[in-house]
């Protein structure tokens, strides 16, 4: 079992280091469409590592603002396609509806002003090598805190490009 672990995480962290990020360039922004959908940004902090966030409209409440730290790995062995996860904060404004959460077996929606969470995904992007674009899809999870307690699954596809 110890070998299993040890094999894992040399693994893991051989991968993370031949992650790529759009050649020469640390900002992007763009597009996202589905939970939620709005402008997004990335900022690269390295070739592994960066900061994102998105504005825009949601169940959650609209404006929601998101804001997310990645890691990004070579899970595919390729200079174009990465694998990354990502954890982060979600804020959204104004009435958050069909937001859902599990009470006395079975489900029920809130409406409310303010929301507040945890949000954590998972996601492939692609980095062109010959573009400054990258393509994006995330599965995520929204973790509500306030007014409430809740869980919530997102799923989102996007496009941002580097100037």
């Amino acid at each position: 079992m110890k070998t299993y672990i040890l094999f894992c995480a040399f693994l893991f962290l051989a991968t993370s280091c031949y992650a790529q990020m759009p050649a020469g360039k640390n900002f992007g922004f763009g597009a996202e469409l589905g939970e939620p959908s709005g402008i997004t940004v990335k900022y690269w902090t390295d070739k592994t590592h960066a900061l994102g966030g998105t504005i825009g409209s949601s169940y959650y409440g609209s404006p929601r603002i998101d804001v997310d730290y990645y890691w990004h790995y070579n899970a595919f062995n390729s200079s174009v396609v990465n694998l990354f996860v990502s954890v982060g904060g979600v804020l959204g404004f104004g009435d958050y509806r069909d937001g859902w959460w599990y009470k006395k077996d079975k489900y029920e929606s809130r409406k409310g002003k303010m929301a507040l969470g945890a949000r954590g995904a998972i996601g492939i992007n692609i980095l062109p090598r010959t573009v400054p674009l990258e393509i994006f899809v995330e599965l995520g999870v929204v973790e509500s805190l306030l007014p409430f307690i809740a869980t919530s699954p997102e799923a989102a596809f996007g496009v941002r490009f580097y100037p």
